[in-house]
C-alpha cells in the first residue's frame, strides 16, 4: 500500500510526502499540479524491483471524494490489473475544508502505450585508428511494437576529433577514434507506434593501457637437468586491461658460470629451459600490445645441490672365516644425482689382515679372519658434496669355541626353566645341568674331542627319544615332548659346531 500526505498551502492542496509501505516499491519522483477551483491532478513515478518505471495519475473529483485512479504510463512484466488500496490521509478539500477521513483508490488498472527501451551497450575501450563497433541489439519494446528504428549520435568527443558514425540509423554502426580521449555516444529507439525511448549512453575510451608482465612464482627444482616450465603458474599470468593480444619476450639474464641453458622459444607464452648446472637462474619477461610495452618481470630459479645420504646394510654377528657382505644401494641423493661410494675400515681386531674386495663398489664383501669387532664406514658423493655423516656398520665376529660355549650356556638356561614334572625324576635337573657345565669346561680347556664324545654318547642319549622314536624312551631324563625336543635341537647344534671345529 502507498500512502499520500496532502497539505493545504495558500488554499492549494499540495502533495508534500509520499511514504512507501510495501516491500517492493521505491518512490523515485513526485510532482503535483493544483488549481484552486479544478480537480487535483497528482502524478507519482516510482520503480518496482527490476528497475521498471511506473507513473500513477490520480484525478480526484470535486465532490469531496477521491474514488478513482489509473496507471497512465510505465509497464509490467505481464498484463495485470492492480487492485491495491491507495489511501489519502490528512487531506484538504479544494475548498479548504479539513478532514481526517481516509479515501480509498480501488480502481487502479494498467494502461497500454509503454515506451521502448534503448540499450546502447556496455562502455568500451578502443584504440586510435581501429574501427569500434557499437551494438544496440539489446534494445526492446515491452509492447512488442516492432520493428524499432535507431538513432545514434556522438554527443561528446576529444577536442579536434573528426570521428563520425558510419551510419546513425542502424543497429550496429561503427566509428574510428582519431584522437586519444573519451567519446560519448547516445542511442534512442522508436517503436512502430511512434513511442520514443529515453536516451541511453555509453563511453568509449581510446587511451591505451600498457600490459602487465607476470613471469610467475620463483621455482626451486631439485634434479639436475630438470626442465623448467615458464608462464604456466596459474596464480600469475600476464594480462592487458584493454583486452589486447599480447606478444611475449623471455630472456635468461643470469645463469651459473659454464651453463649452456637456453630458452626453447623466447617468443612463446610458455617456454622451457634445462637447468644443467647447480646455481641460480634469472629469467626476465616483457609483454607488449601493438601500442606499448610492459615493465619487465623476473622469475628466479634457484637450483641448489643437496648432500647425498649414505645408507649401509645393518650390523651383524658372524663367525671367523665367514664372508661378510656389505650393501650401500639404499643410499640416495635428493637432487637425483648419480653417486659414487667408498667403504673403509675404521676398526678391526688387532692382527687382522681383512680387506674389502672392492672398496668403491656399492655392494662389496670381506672375509673376517679373526674374532672381534670390525667397524666399517660408507661415504657416498654426488661429485660435489659427500654424505655427512657417513654410514657406519659394526660386524661382530666370534670364534667357533665361543659360539659352542654360548650354545652350552643357553642349554643350561633352558634346563633350569623346565618344570620338575617334565623330568622322569624331579631330581634329574641338577645332574643334567652339571653335565653341560662339565662339557663347557672341556671346551675352555681345548678338549674338543672329549667334549664331542660326552655330548654324543651321554647327554644326547638322555634327550633323544622323541627325535629317534617319536616318544620318550627308558633312557630319557625329560619326558615332556616340547621340553625334550627344544633341548635336543640346541644340543645337536652344539655338536655340529664342534664337528666343524674339528673338521669332521
Amino acid at each position: 500500500m502507498v500512502s499520500f500526505l496532502f497539505h493545504n498551502i495558500n488554499g492549494v492542496s499540495q502533495l508534500i510526502n509520499l511514504h512507501d509501505v510495501t516491500d517492493n516499491v521505491h518512490v523515485a519522483e513526485v510532482t503535483t499540479t493544483q488549481q484552486p477551483t479544478a480537480p487535483v491532478l497528482v502524478e507519482v513515478e516510482w520503480n518496482l524491483i527490476g528497475g521498471h518505471i511506473y507513473t500513477l495519475r490520480i484525478d480526484p473529483i470535486l465532490t469531496g471524494r477521491v474514488d478513482s485512479a489509473s496507471v497512465s504510463s510505465g509497464y509490467y512484466d505481464s498484463d495485470v490489473t492492480m487492485n491495491d488500496d491507495i489511501n489519502v490521509t490528512n487531506a484538504m478539500y479544494p475548498y479548504g475544508m479539513p478532514t481526517t477521513s481516509w479515501y480509498a483508490f480501488t480502481d487502479i488498472t494498467t494502461v497500454s502505450g509503454v515506451d521502448p527501451i534503448a540499450e546502447a551497450g556496455e562502455d568500451q575501450t578502443a584504440h586510435v585508428g581501429v574501427p569500434t563497433a557499437l551494438d544496440g541489439s539489446a534494445s526492446f519494446d515491452p509492447d512488442e511494437h516492432y520493428p524499432l528504428t535507431y538513432a545514434w549520435q556522438i554527443i561528446d568527443k576529444p577536442l579536434g576529433s573528426l570521428a563520425s558514425l558510419d551510419a546513425s540509423d542502424i543497429v550496429n554502426p561503427w566509428f574510428t577514434p582519431d584522437i586519444l580521449g573519451d567519446y560519448t555516444i547516445q542511442l534512442t529507439v522508436t517503436d512502430a507506434s511512434g513511442a520514443v525511448s529515453r536516451v541511453d549512453t555509453l563511453s568509449v575510451n581510446s587511451y591505451n593501457t600498457a600490459p602487465v608482465a607476470d613471469a610467475g612464482a620463483d621455482q626451486q627444482p631439485i634434479s639436475l637437468n630438470s626442465v623448467i616450465e615458464l608462464g604456466t603458474d596459474p596464480s600469475g599470468q600476464s594480462y592487458d586491461v584493454d583486452g589486447d593480444t599480447l606478444s611475449y619476450f623471455w630472456q635468461i639474464t643470469r645463469k651459473p658460470t659454464g651453463s649452456a641453458a637456453t630458452l626453447s622459444d623466447p617468443f612463446s607464452g610458455t617456454p622451457t629451459f634445462q637447468a644443467d648446472l647447480y646455481g641460480s637462474y634469472q629469467v626476465d619477461l616483457v609483454v607488449s600490445d601493438l601500442w606499448s610495452v610492459s615493465a619487465p618481470d623476473s622469475v628466479i630459479v634457484s637450483f641448489e645441490n643437496v648432500a647425498p645420504i649414505a645408507v649401509a646394510s645393518a650390523s651383524q654377528s658372524r663367525q671367523v672365516s665367514d664372508e661378510i657382505f656389505l650393501d650401500g644401494s639404499g643410499s640416495s641423493d635428493a637432487n637425483g644425482d648419480p653417486l659414487t661410494c667408498h667403504w673403509s675400515f675404521t676398526a678391526k681386531p688387532e692382527g687382522s689382515a681383512a680387506e674389502m674386495e672392492d672398496s668403491d663398489a656399492m655392494t662389496t664383501r670381506f672375509v673376517a679372519d679373526l674374532p672381534g669387532t670390525y667397524a666399517v664406514t660408507l661415504s657416498v658423493s654426488d661429485g660435489l658434496l659427500s654424505s655427512d655423516p657417513p654410514a657406519t656398520v659394526a660386524i661382530y665376529i666370534v670364534s667357533l669355541p665361543d659360539i659352542i660355549t654360548e650354545g652350552l650356556q643357553e642349554a643350561i638356561e633352558v634346563v633350569n626353566q623346565i618344570l620338575p614334572e617334565s623330568f622322569k625324576n624331579k631330581r634329574l635337573a641338577r645332574p643334567l645341568t652339571n653335565k653341560f657345565n662339565a662339557i663347557t669346561e672341556m671346551i675352555d680347556l681345548g678338549y674338543y674331542e672329549i667334549a664331542l664324545l660326552k655330548l654324543r654318547i651321554d647327554v644326547l642319549k638322555k634327550i633323544d627319544g622323541y627325535a629317534v622314536n617319536g616318544k620318550a624312551d627308558k633312557n630319557d631324563w625329560i619326558i615332556s615332548e616340547a621340553d625334550q625336543q627344544g633341548l635336543y635341537g640346541m644340543t645337536a647344534t652344539v655338536i655340529k659346531n664342534l664337528e666343524d671345529l674339528l673338521g669332521l
